[in-house]
């Protein structure tokens, strides 16, 4: 539990109180983030404030979150109010956390131009700027972290730094003479722009629900299984975005095939490419569901370093049911692609919001 995780630093705190202070949260951005997902969800927030060199400070009478949200890795004393919760004051977040939202728009940009060679008929320069890109954000991380000695800032640098390294392998075709676009500058079109955000919400519907999905199911999961319970979540959660990244391959994939046919009226084409794509996305739900079911212990074990035998039982047998719910899923993602492509937005928007809000919270 929350006061065993915190043990071997704690101090108790008369009064029914308890203090972290000057908390460092370079130790992982994965636990910043944790605390503030449960401050923002307790009612409070991580104001900027202070002198502190691009740090920002929670300052104030404390932000009280789960103790799960703060690492005993740390190194830092802390004290346990009851079971699950503590009082945090002074939380220092590293420089490159805000120095990379800063680089959001390059972000944007970057899946803008790939959508845009992918659609131009030039894929072999949108898959080749997404693997460089990826590519250098895996290098640099290493890099910048251990050799340079910049820790957690070292990361975000590389992440921040990655889109632009995809948007110049982009421009080679902007540039080529194969490329029927040409940027210049026109006068905004509303009814253009409501056009497109009409199609692509469905795309926009799939990409946030995963982040509703983790913080309902952290919430629940916090409550019935404790912090055990929360971190073997993490290890289906985290081994699902490949599977959701397969499914986002098949249907990006046949999106662009599927919209020209349909747009010439060729509709014989349509359907053959619909086959296609319905074909490989139950086959690759199907090998998914069958690997998972063989090799759950093995993928437990890489996030399991301290053989904790409770969280391999969870997290084992939370794979296996996790992931019989991508022969659906995965339909869900593929179909969504399919419906936006041949101008069908409410139907695949009415598909997203089904899977990744409604449902979800009605049956959780």
């Amino acid at each position: 539990d929350a006061a065993a995780h915190l043990a071997a630093q704690a101090d108790a705190v008369p009064g029914g109180a308890a203090t972290i202070e000057h908390i460092n949260m370079s130790a992982g951005a994965a636990d910043f983030v944790a605390l503030r997902i449960f401050a923002g969800l307790d009612g409070h927030s991580v104001a900027a404030g202070g002198k502190l060199a691009g740090k920002q400070r929670a300052v104030g009478a404390g932000v009280r979150v789960p103790a799960v949200a703060v690492p005993h890795a740390l190194g830092y004393k802390a004290a346990v109010v009851g079971s699950d919760v503590v009082a945090v004051d002074h939380v220092l977040v590293p420089a490159g956390t805000v120095f990379q939202l800063g680089f959001a728009p390059f972000f944007m940009w970057n899946y803008i131009c790939n959508a845009f060679v992918r659609n131009d008929g030039n894929p072999s320069i949108a898959m080749a700027a997404t693997l460089f890109s990826s590519l250098f954000n895996i290098v640099f991380d290493y890099v910048l972290m251990f050799p340079l000695g910049l820790s957690m800032e070292g990361a975000a640098l590389a992440t921040a730094f990655s889109p632009i390294i995809g948007i110049a392998i982009c421009c080679i075709h902007f540039q080529s003479k194969k490329s029927t676009i040409r940027l210049k500058p026109i006068l905004p079109s509303f009814r253009r722009l409501l056009y497109c955000c009409q199609v692509g919400v469905s795309s926009f519907v799939g990409e946030i629900s995963s982040g509703v999905i983790t913080v309902v199911f952290n919430m629940l999961i916090l409550g019935l299984a404790g912090n055990t319970g929360v971190a073997a979540y993490g290890v289906v959660a985290n081994t699902s975005l490949v599977a959701v990244a397969l499914f986002n391959g098949i249907a990006q994939g046949s999106q662009p095939l599927i919209s020209e046919s349909y747009s010439k009226g060729n509709h014989k084409n349509v359907t053959t490419y619909l086959k296609m794509a319905v074909t490989t996305t139950i086959g690759v739900a199907v090998l998914l569901v069958v690997c998972i079911y063989l090799y759950a212990p093995a993928i437990t074990a890489v996030f399991n370093g301290e053989g904790n035998q409770v969280l391999a039982s969870y997290a084992e047998n939370g794979l296996r049911l996790y992931f019989i719910g991508f022969l659906f899923a995965g339909m869900n993602i593929v179909g969504t692609a399919i419906l936006s492509s041949i101008e069908s937005a409410k139907y695949a928007f009415f598909a997203s919001i089904s899977r990744g809000f409604i449902a979800i919270i009605i049956f959780a």
